[in-house]
């Protein structure tokens, strides 16, 4: 809405305006130059300007009572027109070098110039506002630079924006184009530059209107207009798709996980249900006991995922039933609409137009997954229409899509050679097969389509009007689903599971007893000045260690390497991969002290997890995957914590007001407390990058099931004083590498020999990557274990001195540890235990 004619804000006296206008004209408040502008449109500002470049200027731009009023937010388009002619005027009588304006006097504008103040941009219309990319702040444009005195400067309407433009230092050519009656000017030619005409014949023809040649710099002149007579342009076939949107390669992530056998498990599951309806049975009365509410609580999670994937499946065929419906019919008048679809059903239009929605949506997903199933995981992730878009582009045509070649890599191992086993599962083909798309073709209103003919599939989603760009067709990556199926029906959740994907049941250990006593062989105190050149001095020695060619050959070493119970100068033993693969191996001391423990029969699940793992840090960070040599001169390595802490957690409760929160508390003479860490906390990694930590701890998450298993069952007393901390945490949070509480993720890791004196009990190392080298020596024990990329090491890391030797190729380790000082949250909650209930 405008302001009045009579606004009082520009009804003011001329001494003020012009007052102000100097006062304010080196102001960098953005509204106080909006002002600045406004001011200058005023008539006295345009009289003082024309007066200073002529002095017998027109009596309407000299006289302010000659010219019509001016709203507060615009002005009339006749007085830039005659201000513009005037202008020209001016400088084609001068007979000066200096540029001439482009005028076309013979009418005036034909739009209204009344619309923001801070750049004049049109109609009055709610379209007209600066243009905005995202909600953030806007970037302010660079404000005209201040008018010298005796400048002949023009007011010029541009293509781009049709906003006027002020202080233009010298004009260049004209531009024979007209835009509605406007003075049209080309922005790139206003470079400041002088005319190199030294007489007056180039201005006199420039303000006629007649063309020049142009002297100055290759490519100046822009490129003329194509009209309807030019031939169409060639197009090239070889460009580069945008970058997907984002949050694309988190969720191909995520559907990658489900091939965990968690994911496979609980799709077997819902098929099974959905074949015997009655199993999945809402309850209708249970007792209060546990076991019945366990059943019950069992029973609902089946029904809610078994509801899920029937509400997809229905939203897609309503939107294909919608979409029908919605089609233009020749000779029927008038065309329905969402409106009177709603109201014939009774349903409010907004829900109708709701589900017609989420269902075009999931199937544009379906167009790229080739499976329904698949997109079941993105039913309540997938939220915008890019992302929508970006994602199913992605699944259909990776390897040319801007997606990074290790996601490439991990769709084509993990993701589409499941979908090709989901084909031929059987459960799904009885539920899938028979009239699922049935009656969704408008042409073949009575088929039914194959819901695994991949095929059939692509060519009725990309049927369906999205009012998107149709999907490309599928790249060479689905060549191995495209093929026929082998028909075989499989029914079981292992025909689901990738090939040795299923650990069975865990081994007896073999134990090895040493002839060490671990409490007489202390460790050594190194400073940290030292600590290089000592770690070099026992790599050496290590390195020529005496390998051990079988168990016994271990023991017969390991009895000529200690005596008195410690261990001999200079003395170590190479535990070789050969001796322990597929089997696990525990090392204890004669005293029966733990020193460390082996694990190698999930090296198949555990390789796997990790070729995941290692193609999401290749994706975040392509130089984690560069080959390195741990030897070499500035060699370092990346450390990410992935933890939750106790260690600096504020443990002042004691002796507390327990009537007071412990928001208001805080000791006297601090000023304030450290609310945040009174409890546990968790790390700045997971904060910083939640998404990223849900990614790693998902393909994690079946290793650390197993290193559970393994420590129930070698380990049981470290297991149980490890879990104590992880069952009390806030919310009774249960982190996915239990017992331990976090984990760290070591890049390019080549330690130097240290004791984690702050770690309790023990911690667990588990390497990845494609390397040779990077054995872990136990210093106390006298031991370098050959680990391999699948293997699980267990041992007390506050305990033994330990280091790797050095490595060439691309090495990293999850270790999972947790602190000592979780002891004290496990015994009062840091002292804040009056403010809580804990019961005991």
């Amino acid at each position: 809405m405008s302001a009045p004619v009579n606004n009082p804000a520009l009804n003011l006296p001329p001494e003020m305006i012009l007052g102000l206008l100097q006062a304010l004209d080196n102001s960098s408040n953005p509204v106080v130059r909006g002002f600045h502008g406004l001011l200058q449109l005023h008539p006295v500002s345009r009289a003082s300007m024309a007066i200073s470049v002529s002095p017998n200027p027109p009596a309407e731009l000299c006289d302010p009572s000659l010219a019509k009023p001016v709203s507060a937010t615009g002005l009339e388009s006749n007085l830039v027109t005659e201000s513009v002619a005037y202008l020209a005027s001016v400088s084609s009588a001068s007979g000066s070098s200096s540029s001439a304006i482009v005028q076309d006097t013979s009418r005036t504008n034909e739009f209204n110039l009344v619309g923001n103040a801070s750049g004049i941009s049109g109609g009055q219309c709610c379209r007209n506002g600066i243009r905005r990319m995202n909600v953030d702040a806007p970037r302010r444009r660079k404000q005209p630079e201040r008018i010298v005195e005796g400048e002949a400067t023009a007011r010029r309407v541009t293509r781009s924006s049709a906003a006027i433009v002020e202080n233009a230092k010298g004009v260049a050519e004209e531009t024979t184009a007209d835009l509605r009656g406007v003075a049209v000017v080309d922005e790139s030619e206003f470079s400041g530059s002088e005319d190199s005409g030294d007489d007056g014949t180039g201005s006199e023809n420039e303000s006629s209107g007649r063309k020049r040649k142009r002297s100055g710099k290759k490519g100046s002149i822009k490129k003329k207009k194509r009209t309807k007579k030019d031939p169409p342009p060639s197009w090239l076939t070889d460009g580069s798709p945008p970058e997907l949107h984002t949050g694309t390669d988190s969720l191909l992530i995520e559907l990658c996980r489900v091939i965990s056998n968690d994911g496979l498990q609980s799709l077997t599951d819902m098929a099974q249900h959905l074949i015997r309806p009655e199993t999945c049975k809402p309850t209708a009365d249970y007792s209060l006991n546990v076991e019945s509410i366990i059943a019950a609580c069992s029973q609902e999670d089946v029904m809610q995922t078994v509801t899920d994937f029937r509400h997809m499946m229905l939203l897609i065929r309503l939107a294909f039933h919608l979409q029908r419906e919605l089609t233009p019919v020749p000779g029927v008048v008038p065309t329905p609409s969402i409106f009177s679809i709603a109201s014939i059903y009774r349903v409010k239009p907004k829900s109708l137009w709701n589900w017609y929605s989420m269902g075009s949506r999931l199937i544009h997903l379906a167009a790229g997954a080739a499976l329904g199933l698949k997109t079941r995981i993105l039913y309540r992730s997938v939220t915008t229409n890019l992302l929508v878009d970006s994602l199913a582009f992605a699944l259909r045509n990776p390897e040319h899509s801007s997606l990074s070649a290790p996601l490439v890599a991990l769709m084509g191992d993990t993701l589409i050679p499941q979908i090709g086993r989901l084909r031929n599962f059987a459960p799904l083909r009885s539920i899938l097969q028979y009239d699922i798309f049935a009656n969704v073709s408008k042409d073949q209103p009575g088929c039914c389509i194959d819901f695994f003919d991949v095929e059939s599939m692509d060519a009725l989603f990309d049927g369906f009007q999205t009012n998107l760009f149709v999907l490309p067709r599928r790249s060479d990556i689905w060549s191995s689903v495209l093929a026929l199926s082998d028909r075989s029906m499989h029914c079981s959740f292992e025909s689901l599971s990738p090939s040795n994907s299923v650990l069975g049941e865990l081994r007896e250990a073999i134990l090895i007893v040493t002839p060490l006593i671990l409490s007489d062989n202390p460790s050594p105190k190194i400073q940290p000045k030292q600590r290089r050149a000592w770690t070099k001095t026992e790599r050496t020695k290590a390195e020529s260690a005496a390998p051990a060619a079988s168990i016994d050959h271990l023991k017969q070493l390991l009895k000529g390497a200690h005596e008195g119970g410690k261990r001999k100068q200079d003395s170590y033993v190479r535990i070789t991969h050969s001796i322990f693969k597929g089997s696990t191996l525990k090392l204890c001391d004669s005293t029966d002290a733990f020193m460390g423990l082996v694990f190698s029969e999930a090296s198949d699940i555990i390789r796997d997890s990790m070729a995941k793992l290692q193609a999401i840090l290749e994706h975040a960070d392509p130089s984690s995957s560069n080959l390195c040599h741990s030897d070499k001169r500035g060699y370092s390595y990346d450390s990410i914590h992935f933890d939750m802490y106790n260690r600096f957690a504020e443990r002042v409760g004691d002796g507390s007001p327990d009537n007071v929160h412990p928001h208001f508390l805080y000791r006297d003479g601090n000023g304030h407390g450290n609310h945040n860490q009174r409890a546990t906390y968790l790390a700045k990694a997971i904060k910083n990058n939640p998404e990223r930590y849900q990614s790693i701890t998902d393909i994690l998450e079946g290793i650390c099931k197993i290193v559970c298993s393994v420590l129930q069952k070698h380990l049981p007393d470290a297991f149980d004083q490890l879990r104590v901390f992880c069952e009390i945490l806030p919310l009774n949070h249960m982190p996915v590498t239990y017992p331990f509480p976090g984990f760290v993720l070591n890049i390019r890791v080549c330690t130097d020999a240290h004791v984690d004196a702050n770690d309790n009990t023990i911690c667990v190392v588990i390497p990845f990557g494609t390397y040779k080298g990077g054995e872990l020596v136990l210093y106390e024990a006298g031991l370098v274990l050959e680990i391999q990329e699948g293997d699980i090491l267990i041992f007390p890391s506050h305990r033994l001195t330990h280091f790797n030797l050095h490595f060439i190729g691309v090495r990293g380790s999850i270790v999972m540890h947790s602190d000592k000082e979780v002891n004290a949250w496990n015994v009062n909650r840091n002292g804040w235990d009056c403010h809580m209930v804990v019961k005991k």
